[in-house]
């Protein structure tokens, strides 16, 4: 036998399910805000980080190296993104991943991304002990030559871990010891400083040779 509701009933009825409805949507498309920090180095903003969402752009740093986004979803849901890097860098996590919730004071949460240079740069300082006017090659190039103090500067360039084979060139001064030495240097996984050392013995001075001829008295 079907019961019949009264219209009263009825408009109650659809007043709660219209209001469950509402809530759901709303809890649906609630929207949580970000703040985007991309760096190269801790304390280095990079600028053009861009994080993907099923190969979509939703964020991408700018020249301070941060971007603000605001993510729809359910409390608690947890999100991923991919990471891509401004050329020349490499993104230490190609995905990071974060969780929708809502914070007292509507503070917003930070997505911290680092994209480490491909290349790294080492600043080296030579100083030479009675080593003026020394070139110091890499595969036969001239990086720098020492001054008169025997100091030059120069940099090297390189993936982190690569070495260099440096020679110092003492053919233009044969009688230097020792000669033509060899120095290895290591590029880091930072830019970094190095001050290379050495220490050179100039040639013994030749004695000078004794007048010769007859030797005369000494007038008294």
């Amino acid at each position: 036998m079907a019961r019949h509701t009264s219209l009263p009933q009825a408009i109650a009825l659809a007043s709660i399910a219209w209001g469950l409805l509402g809530c759901g949507n709303t809890q649906k498309g609630k929207h949580y805000a970000f703040t985007l920090l991309a760096e190269s180095d801790p304390g280095e903003p990079l600028n053009g980080v861009q994080l993907l969402r099923s190969g979509k752009k939703i964020a991408e740093s700018g020249a301070d190296g941060s971007a603000t986004l605001s993510l729809s979803g359910a409390e608690g849901q947890r999100i991923s993104f991919s990471v891509t890097c401004p050329p020349g860098t490499t993104p230490y996590e190609p995905e990071v991943t974060t969780t929708l919730r809502s914070y007292e004071g509507g503070t917003m949460p930070e997505l911290l991304v680092r994209c480490a240079p491909n290349e790294r740069e080492l600043t080296v300082v030579a100083m030479f002990e009675k080593g003026a006017g020394l070139p110091i090659q890499h595969r036969l190039k001239t990086l720098a030559v020492t001054d008169q103090d025997g100091v030059a500067h120069f940099a090297l360039r390189g993936k982190p871990g690569e070495t260099f084979e440096l020679v110092i060139n003492t053919e233009g001064q044969p009688g230097l010891r020792p000669q033509n030495p060899a120095a290895s240097l290591t590029i880091g996984g930072r830019d970094d400083a190095q001050v290379l050392e050495r220490s050179f013995m100039p040639p013994k001075e030749k004695p000078k040779p004794r007048a010769r001829g007859p030797v005369l008295p000494k007038r008294i």
